[in-house]
């Protein structure tokens, strides 16, 4: 990435950080009364809010016609909302045992945040997608010790969309997280059982006491507990599985070693996707 694409990630980072929630909707519908779309409002007022002058300053406006201007998307939340995983799993909030607490968190009208992975530019810049809606948004999420540890959220759900279309026949995933993945990997006929590998035995427990049971295709489902990378290492995974994905870190800042430690383990003749891979591929 070159000096303006680092910088254009460096101020959206900043800003999701720092200052997700600081656009208020009156502010939008100000700009929409001068003819902007709600994309094009929030992008300015986000580009305001990050320091850049677009109107008097040529680097910053071509620095915001690059990365901000196209990549701000207004979002359905019924669509997401309809999600099978969101309608039908129910989870125990006010829960909470050893340090793991769930709950129940929201979007804001406006809060700004990533909803896909990043896509690459026509001159290859990377390009961070950014997503709001105009009403208040809630999503399940799992607390440890106080701080966000998983969650589904339209992220979780655009980024694995890929990969739960390409399960096919033993498919084995890396990473239980929430289930999102194996809920609907199970819930294809093509899919003939999911493998899910997961090293942590008190969420391997809080899921199969929680949610599991609230699958419609259980029998499907196996757990094993063991490190992800042990057990890539030394299974044969080419010989019991038709489909691998992978999904052990929270973002790039620990993705990145993950993703080249099981890039270096892929059998050869076996169809893998990673997580967000186009993103660490970028800050690869």
């Amino acid at each position: 990435m070159n000096y303006e694409n680092t910088r254009a990630l460096a101020l959206l980072g900043n800003y999701l950080n720092e200052r997700a929630d600081f656009i208020s909707p009156g502010e939008v519908h100000a700009l929409a009364e001068l003819g902007l779309t709600p994309e094009h409002a929030v992008a300015q007022l986000v580009a305001a809010a990050c320091g850049l002058d677009i109107e008097n300053n040529a680097e910053d406006k071509a620095l915001f016609q690059t990365y901000f201007n196209s990549n701000f998307h207004l979002l359905d939340a019924q669509k997401y909302g309809a999600d099978d995983y969101l309608r039908l799993v129910r989870f125990p909030v006010g829960l909470q045992q050893q340090g793991i607490s769930f709950c129940t968190q929201q979007y804001r009208p406006y809060e700004c945040f990533v909803c896909n992975d990043f896509r690459r530019g026509m001159r290859g810049e990377a390009l961070a997608q950014i997503g709001f809606f105009e009403q208040a948004f809630s999503y399940p999420a799992v607390l440890e010790n106080g701080r966000l540890w998983m969650s589904v959220t339209p992220n979780e759900i655009e980024t694995m969309r890929g990969a739960i279309g390409r399960a096919r026949g033993r498919v084995v995933t890396y990473g239980l997280g929430l289930g999102y993945f194996a809920f609907h990997a199970s819930q294809k006929p093509e899919v003939l059982e999911v493998t899910v590998v997961e090293k942590n035995p008190q969420l391997i427990s809080l899921f199969s006491t929680h949610i599991l049971p609230q699958f419609k295709h259980t029998h499907k489902i196996k757990i094993v507990e063991q490190d992800a990378l042990d057990f890539a290492d030394k299974a044969d995974v080419v010989s019991c599985f038709d489909y691998v994905f992978a999904d052990l870190w929270r973002d790039v800042s620990d993705g990145l070693t993950l993703y080249r430690r099981l890039k270096r383990l892929e059998p050869a003749g076996i169809c893998a996707d990673y997580w967000i891979e186009e993103t660490l591929r970028c800050y690869l």
